[in-house]
């Protein structure tokens, strides 16, 4: 799929042939006897004769060229952009493709020559992790680390509920990801206010820490039945909800695991148990969210 092939027609035009009489000049229609006799042209029977053969070019005459091999040929040789979010190739009058990016818009099918890839332009920061399960909700803990914090790197606190294929595999999934520096950074000599105000507070002692690789430390808290919505509550963020397909709605305290990530992984035990579980609801449900004014 990283090669593109391009027909090129070798076939030579046909000359017009024209039949000549004796004189050199251009005789009509055959008279040798027994020929069918000339019909005379009225309105009525006039028809379009082409003094040139129709053009035609057998496959042997096809030429096969390697975009990838560079003749000039846009895209060629180094693969998509990496930058490109939509990346299609089409042909021109001269029978060149060239490559050309554009955004993607949802409801809009994708022809079989395009692939989706995110603009790296549009993330200071962009780090992306696989779970073991898809999870429907998320929420970001609070921490005690400062607000609108632009050094880098970052650390934050995440907590996830997942939709595994079975009801007991479910958990709830307390996340600190650390070290997460900046992924991109825009060329020399392009206009940034914002880059200037980030490297601005880089330059203060914090630096922008991109040799170290990001890291992810967990603690998972067993939930029987897929979580389809997961809220911290805003007072205290250790406390978090949990909605799940069952219909039940439980409370958990999430300290312990958060103290955890503090001493790097090791002692005390962690409080898996619900503070408080609610099973009134006979359906499953996805709209919670905590009060912001009363705790």
């Amino acid at each position: 799929a990283g090669h593109r092939t391009i027909h090129r027609r070798m076939g030579k035009k046909s000359k017009a042939k024209r039949k000549s009489g004796p004189s050199g000049g251009a005789s009509g229609p055959s008279s040798a006897p027994g020929a069918r006799p000339q019909e005379e042209e009225t309105l009525d029977n006039l028809r379009f004769e082409d003094p040139f053969e129709d053009e035609f070019a057998d496959d042997d005459d096809m030429e096969i060229v390697d975009a990838s091999a560079g003749d000039g040929l846009t895209g060629g040789g180094g693969g998509r952009d990496a930058g490109t979010t939509v990346s299609n190739e089409t042909g021109g009058d001269d029978g060149a493709a060239a490559s050309q990016r554009k955004a993607w818009m949802p409801g809009t099918e994708l022809n079989s020559d395009e692939v989706l890839e995110y603009d790296q332009s549009a993330y200071t920061m962009y780090h992306a992790m696989k779970p073991e399960w898809p999870c429907l909700s998320f929420d970001i803990l609070p921490d005690t680390l400062g607000t609108n914090r632009t050094r880098f790197p970052h650390t934050m606190t995440a907590v996830a509920g997942t939709q595994a294929d079975e009801a007991k595999k479910n958990k709830l999934t307390v996340m600190r990801l650390g070290d997460m520096g900046r992924t991109y950074k825009k060329p020399s000599g392009e206009d940034s206010d914002d880059e200037d105000a980030m490297s601005d507070s880089d330059s203060d002692g914090g630096g922008d820490n991109t040799d170290d690789d990001p890291t992810l430390d967990h603690r998972d808290i067993p939930h029987y039945g897929g979580v389809n919505r997961v809220r911290c509550m805003p007072q205290r963020p250790s406390v978090v909800a949990s909605h799940g397909a069952t219909g039940h709605v439980h409370l958990w305290d999430v300290s312990s695991h958060l103290a955890s990530f503090e001493k790097g992984g090791g002692g005390g035990a962690l409080n898996n148990r619900a503070l408080q579980s609610h099973g009134g609801h006979k359906d499953e449900g996805y709209a919670m969210d905590w009060s912001r004014k009363e705790e």
